[in-house]
């Protein structure tokens, strides 16, 4: 993130083809968006642990 704010990239540069609504976000907007896509996809990939309860 930090050499993508100190070269100066923006939406618009990385993604010309988006429309102006998504070329105006910040790539810190961008940035927020695809983590959370990441946290939801290593979440579905992740087998899930039968809970134990303890007596």
């Amino acid at each position: 993130m930090t050499a993508v704010t100190l070269s100066g990239t923006s939406v618009a540069k990385l993604a010309p083809w988006l429309p102006q609504i998504a070329k105006d976000l910040t790539i810190g907007v961008v940035a927020l968006l695809v983590n959370i896509a990441v946290i939801v996809l290593v979440t579905i990939a992740m087998p899930r642990r039968s809970m134990v309860r303890a007596a």
